[in-house]
């Protein structure tokens, strides 16, 4: 068992070793791909650039190459990342299919600008700097994908050294590009100020040395520590003093004007050689990091052979163990176990092995029957839970069907919409539950006075609604019964004196309106206070509160007089509006009522009523609510014959 555990270890092991080797194989050959991409648009900056600067001729190749190389990228780098990475093909791709085709484009117009103008130099600065800072993100492309497999201390330097080389290449590529507009220039005798005007842009002394010296160091040491006997043979050795001490001389025939055509030549031979030689140098690390690779999955394969044969030699031995111990040890407790359950099921014709310890099979016989006593009591008691729970859901549907019932009644008792002698009623209702502990009403007197009403008694949901009913019965037929000349005061204390004391209080707000005299009066049993909204948009917070009917017998009540005219209207709400919650615990309040409804100048009651409703939703954030909202609105309206 052990050297089976120890063979799967190793094939796992193993197959993951392979999976790397393949998966960096697999990055090698993209990121090799994009070295060649690098190096095509490389040669398409140069082309286009010479075009700009000097009025080379740019062949369409250049173009074709680059396209023809993303193409290939495209493939390679799908093949390498699989589904893992999206992020580097989007990035090849905005390079490719957004930055470089928009460069094009703008090099295309530029082509057609004079020769030497200002605007054409300017553009070729630009098409060379922007080129430049495309090379190096496929540069950072690349490094990305050396993340796809470990390479190990003995691959790092050839990595470093490949990307140096890179590096380098393209550097004396854009040098070799801005040197021979410069020596062109120099050449041109009749050359004007327009068109010196471009190395002023992009000064030829500080890119190629900076640069240059920055990369040749660590690459001749690597190349150094790593030998040529490490990349094989095909390709020269650059030698970066040969390079330096050329084009050295180039700038200082150029400054100096004298012995300019032979230091071009020698120039233009030893810049050719180290480009053909950094090209194989970077052809030929490839190659070696790829045989490395191929040497590390073929070794990873070759042991996965062996581990496999292993593996199955002790699945093999394994295998017969297990029929071993089957047939002799498992089998006969299999037929022991069926004559054991024969027997719980009281069929004594079985017939039993012949077991070497027969206490042992009347224990299990024993404990068969205790087990299937118990699993048979467990399955009466879930019947009996799956009908209980049954009842309990019939019994919540009657309820919940007679809750909604009585909601609707209750709704419907209500005056939604109510016309009377100079005034209109327009009211808003949510409970928190089914039914509400919130009510009002609307009366008219025989004197043509109208008055409402609104209750709130403490709490809600089915026993605050039921209070709720009594107390608007209660409420109206005090109205009904008013003795003639009582003001409101006196109807609330009455009111609060016949209430009956083991019965819930509740707030109560009173107001009347006489329409002929253009005068309101209200009352507040412990309700918040009323909004007096005028036609002119100013508001009134009337009243100052009062204690609630039935929590006090002796209480008294004072009545609060005001006017209320054409269009003016009297917003009343219960606490549910002032103190409905945000989700994170704040109050609706006051001043937010008073916001909304400064806001309702100009606009019908009904506007306003959707705008607290709108509000008031938003604010709480869901249609949840912990206490009944209602909200009353009287609007005094012109009769015939009042002015």
């Amino acid at each position: 068992m052990v050297i089976l555990v120890l063979a799967a270890v190793q094939l796992n092991d193993l197959s993951v070793l392979h999976g790397r080797a393949q998966q960096q194989f697999e990055a090698n050959i993209a990121r090799n791909k994009i070295a060649r991409a690098t190096l095509a648009l490389g040669r398409e900056r140069n082309a286009i650039f010479l075009s700009l600067a000097i009025g080379a001729e740019a062949r369409s190749e250049t173009a074709v190459e680059t396209d023809r190389s993303f193409a290939a990228i495209r493939l390679a780098v799908a093949g390498a990342f699989k589904s893992d990475d999206a992020g580097t093909e989007a990035d090849l791709a905005a390079v490719f299919l957004k930055t470089l085709p928009e460069m094009r484009a703008d090099a295309a117009a530029a082509m057609l600008l004079p020769l030497g103008s200002q605007a054409r130099q300017k553009e070729a600065s630009q098409w060379l700097a922007g080129i430049s800072l495309v090379v190096k993100d496929l540069r950072a492309i690349r490094l990305r994908l050396l993340d796809l497999g470990d390479t190990g201390e003995n691959l790092f330097s050839i990595y470093h050294l490949r990307t140096l080389t890179l590096i380098l290449l393209d550097e004396i590529m854009k040098n070799d590009a801005l040197l021979e507009v410069e020596t062109v220039r120099q050449a041109n005798a009749t050359l004007s100020t327009a068109e010196a005007g471009l190395l002023d842009t992009a000064p030829l002394g500080s890119i190629a040395p900076t640069e240059t010296a920055v990369s040749v160091a660590p690459f001749e040491e690597i190349l150094a520590a790593l030998g040529e006997g490490h990349l094989g043979v095909g390709f020269g050795s650059f030698d970066a003093q040969v390079y330096g001490d050329a084009e050295r001389a180039l700038r200082q025939a150029l400054l100096s004007g004298s012995g300019l055509d032979e230091a071009v030549l020698r120039w233009r031979r030893v810049s050719a050689a180290a480009i053909l030689q950094l090209d194989e140098l970077q052809a030929a690390t490839f190659r070696v990091m790829q045989n490395h690779v191929i040497e590390t999955r073929t070794e990873a394969w070759t042991n996965m052979l062996i581990w496999g044969l292993v593996l199955c030699a002790s699945a093999l031995i394994l295998g017969v163990s297990f029929w071993v111990v089957l047939a002799l040890v498992v089998g006969p407790l299999e037929r022991m176990r069926v004559a054991m359950l024969e027997l719980a099921n009281e069929n004594l014709a079985v017939s039993l092995p012949k077991p070497n310890r027969i206490r042992e099979i009347g224990a299990m016989d024993d404990a068969l029957r205790v087990f299937k006593a118990n699993a048979s009591r467990r399955q009466t008691l879930q019947r009996e839970r799956l009908k209980l729970h049954g009842r309990l859901e019939e019994t919540y549907t009657h309820l919940k069907t007679d809750l909604e019932a009585a909601a609707l009644i209750q709704a419907s008792l209500l005056p939604q919409q109510a016309q009377m002698a100079g005034v209109s009623l327009s009211s808003y209702f949510r409970p928190s539950n089914f039914l509400a502990g919130d009510t009002f009403d609307v009366l008219q007197q025989a004197d043509g006075r109208v008055i409402v009403f609104q209750i709130d008694v403490a709490g809600h949901g089915a026993a605050a609604a039921l209070v709720s009913i009594a107390s608007k019965y209660t409420v109206a037929q005090a109205i009904l019964q008013r003795p003639t000349g009582s003001n409101l005061a006196d109807l609330a204390k009455e009111i609060n004196r016949e209430w009956p004391s083991d019965l819930p209080y509740f707030t109560l707000l009173l107001a009347e309106i006489d329409h002929s005299t253009e005068q309101g009066t209200l009352v507040q049993a412990g309700h918040p206070s009323p909004i007096l909204l005028r036609s002119n948009g100013d508001l009134v917070a009337l009243g100052e509160g009062g204690l609630p009917i039935g929590a006090l017998a002796q209480a008294t009540f004072d009545a609060v007089s005001f006017s209320f005219g054409p269009n003016d209207r009297l917003v009343m709400a219960t606490d549910g509006v002032h103190e409905m919650e945000s989700p994170d615990g704040e109050p609706f309040s006051d001043e937010r009522l008073q916001k909304v409804l400064r806001g309702g100048k100009g606009k019908t009651t009904e506007q306003i009523i959707d705008e607290l409703d709108v509000a008031m939703r938003s604010w709480r954030g869901d249609d949840t609510l912990d206490d009944d909202v209602t909200i009353v609105v009287l609007e005094g309206k012109r009769v015939d014959g009042h002015q």
